[in-house]
């Protein structure tokens, strides 16, 4: 169940935790408050179609960016869709997920965090590095992420007619 920005997890053991909430019919249910524990799954308790909207809203401002060879923060990219929470990670996941199965890069590539430090790279966060390594991209986290920003680039690169 999704509480604003949080969740919580309900985790039911046969054994006493340490720490219990209580028992539940001799089973012992803990509770923990986990912020970004996320379910890509289900759509995060959005409506399908509020969730596929914004979907395709994102894709459209990703390739709109690929296309010029930029990049748009996190929270930039907010004021173009909704939902505009937490569950930004889950739905660029899933845009990579669907890319990946059309043999494209992945284009979440093109959004980065904010840098407020003129000699730090503006780089995805910690999700995107997390799905490259699951799709089998090797490196280091800048090496990866230039690599797949120059693929995306490469791919959406508009054609002269």
């Amino acid at each position: 169940m999704v509480l604003g920005r949080q969740q919580w997890l309900r985790i039911y053991l046969k054994t006493p935790p340490k720490y219990p909430v209580g028992p539940i019919n001799d089973i012992f249910v803990i509770e923990s408050q986990v912020l970004g524990l996320m379910d890509m799954e289900n759509n995060l308790g959005f409506d399908s179609d509020a969730w596929d909207e914004a979907k395709k809203e994102a894709i459209n401002k990703l390739q709109e960016i690929a296309r010029g060879e930029k990049t748009i923060t996190y929270s930039e990219l907010t004021v173009h869709i909704k939902p505009r929470d937490n569950s930004l990670a889950v739905l660029l996941g899933q845009i990579n997920d669907d890319e990946k199965t059309h043999d494209r890069p992945m284009i979440s590539a093109v959004v980065v965090r904010k840098s407020f430090s003129q000699n730090k790279h503006e780089l995805p966060g910690p999700g995107f590095f997390k799905q490259a390594k699951e799709f089998k991209r090797k490196g280091k986290d800048l090496a990866i992420w230039i690599n797949e920003s120059k693929d995306v680039y490469e791919y959406w690169k508009p054609t002269k007619n």
